[in-house]
C-alpha cells in the first residue's frame, strides 16, 4: 500500500534554504538543518545548489541506488505542502512556507476577477487567454538573493531554462539555458571561474519531473535522464573551483497516477460546486455552495465516495493544523484554499474539466505519499 508522510517543515526544503540565509548572515526564521549547517560551518567561497525538479527519494534509490548522487547523500528531507512545484520552489526562492509566500499551487481562485489563474502559465484556467490582470503584485515577495545581499557581500547566480521565478530579478547573473543542462553546467564552470568574489547560484532544471509526469515514474526514459544527470554534474564540479560546496536535491517528487476522479461525471458532487476547484489535482481545494455546507452534506457526501483515497480537511482545519507550514499567513491564503481542501493518500487524481483529455498525466504529485514528500540532501565537496 501506499506511505502516508506528512511533510515535516521543521527537517525540509523549507529548512535547507534557511540554513543557507542564517549562512550568508541573514536572520533564519525557521528551523535548520543540522548537517547542512555542520558543512556550511567550514566557510566555502562558493555555494551551489541545484533543483531537479521531481527527483524524490523513492525514485532515486530506485534508479541509481549505488549511484554517484546516493553516494554523497547526507540526509533525507521533506518538501513543503503541497509537494508540488509552485509551492516547493517559491519556498526555495524565499525561505518561507507557502502559507507566507502565497503560491499554493497550480491555480489560484482570484475573487478580484472571479476567475482561478494558472499562476506560472499566466493565464485562465479552461482557456488560453493570457491574464491582463496584475495577479503576481498580490503574491509578491521578497526573493532569496535580496535577503542574501542585505547581510554579505556575495554574488548571486541564477541559472534556469525558464523565466517564471522571480528570483531572477535580484540575481547578479541570471542564465537562460533554454532546457540544456549540458549548456547551463557550462555556463556555470565558466561563471565560477571567472571571478574570485564569493558566490551563491541556485540552478534549477525542470528535470525529471517533466519526463515522469508523461512517460511516468518507472520509464526507461526517466531511468536514463538520471544516469546522464549524474555523470553531467560529476563532471561539471570536477571543473568548478576549489572550495566550492555543491547542494543538491530536489522540490518533490512524484508517483504513478491512475483511476482519475472526473467531477463533471459525478453529477451528485457537481452540483454542490459553487466554482471550479483549485491549487492541484491531489490537493483539491472545493469552493461549495451554502446550502451543499448544511450538516456536512458535501463532506459527508465526499467522504463516502472518496475517503479511501483522499483526506478532507475544512478551511479552518487547514488554518489550525498548519498544513501549509506555521508562519505568518499571506493576505490571499483563505482565499486560495476554499471550504474544503482534499489530500490525496493514494494513487487518485481530482479533475474538474472535461476538457482534459483522459488521462493526461502519467505521474504526478502534491499528496501526502512518501514518493511525494520525500527528497534528497545531498552534499559534495570540490574534492573530488
Amino acid at each position: 500500500m501506499y506511505q502516508i508522510s506528512i511533510p515535516n517543515f521543521n527537517h525540509s526544503t523549507l529548512s535547507l534554504m534557511n540554513s543557507i540565509l542564517k549562512y550568508y548572515g541573514y536572520h533564519n526564521e525557521y528551523q535548520t538543518l543540522p548537517k547542512l549547517d555542520e558543512e556550511l560551518s567550514k566557510k566555502y567561497q562558493h555555494i551551489v545548489l541545484f533543483i531537479f525538479d521531481g527527483l524524490g527519494n523513492i525514485s532515486l534509490d530506485k534508479i541509481s541506488k549505488n549511484g554517484f548522487f546516493n553516494q554523497n547523500k547526507a540526509d533525507i528531507i521533506s518538501s513543503v505542502f503541497p509537494s508540488t512545484t509552485v509551492a516547493a520552489i517559491n519556498t526555495i526562492s524565499t525561505g518561507v512556507p507557502p502559507v507566507t509566500h502565497g503560491w499554493l499551487g497550480w491555480t489560484s481562485y482570484f475573487k478580484e476577477v472571479d476567475h482561478t489563474i494558472e499562476l506560472f502559465m499566466n493565464r485562465y484556467v479552461g482557456c488560453d487567454d493570457k491574464v491582463e490582470f496584475d495577479y503576481k503584485e498580490l503574491i509578491k515577495y521578497k526573493n532569496i538573493f535580496t535577503k542574501i545581499k542585505e547581510n554579505s557581500d556575495v554574488i548571486c547566480n541564477y541559472f534556469s531554462p525558464d523565466s517564471i521565478s522571480t528570483v531572477m530579478d535580484d540575481a547578479n547573473n541570471y542564465k537562460y539555458c533554454k532546457g540544456k543542462l549540458k549548456k547551463g553546467c557550462q555556463k556555470l564552470i565558466d561563471t565560477l571561474n571567472s571571478s574570485d568574489k564569493p558566490s551563491y547560484t541556485y540552478f534549477y532544471h525542470p528535470k525529471p519531473d517533466s519526463l515522469m509526469h508523461v512517460k511516468g515514474v518507472d520509464s526507461l526514459f526517466v531511468k536514463l535522464n538520471v544516469l546522464k544527470t549524474q555523470r553531467l554534474i560529476k563532471k561539471t564540479i570536477k571543473k568548478c573551483p576549489d572550495d566550492t560546496l555543491f547542494i543538491i536535491s530536489a522540490d518533490h517528487g512524484l508517483l504513478n497516477v491512475k483511476n482519475w476522479v472526473y467531477l463533471y461525471e459525478d453529477k451528485e458532487i457537481y452540483r454542490m460546486l459553487k466554482r471550479r476547484t483549485s491549487i492541484e489535482g491531489r490537493a483539491t481545494a472545493f469552493f461549495i455552495k451554502d446550502k451543499y455546507k448544511v450538516n456536512d452534506e458535501f463532506k459527508n457526501t465526499f467522504i463516502n465516495k472518496y475517503g479511501d483515497d483522499f483526506i478532507l480537511k475544512t478551511h479552518q482545519e487547514v488554518i489550525d493544523e498548519n498544513i501549509f507550514g506555521e508562519g505568518n499567513m499571506h493576505p490571499k491564503f483563505e482565499d486560495f484554499i476554499g471550504d474544503y481542501l482534499a489530500i490525496a493518500k493514494t494513487n487518485r487524481c481530482i479533475n474538474y474539466s472535461k476538457k482534459l483529455k483522459k488521462p493526461f498525466f502519467k505521474a504526478a504529485h502534491a499528496g501526502y505519499t512518501k514518493a511525494e514528500t520525500e527528497v534528497p540532501l545531498i552534499l559534495i565537496k570540490k574534492d573530488l
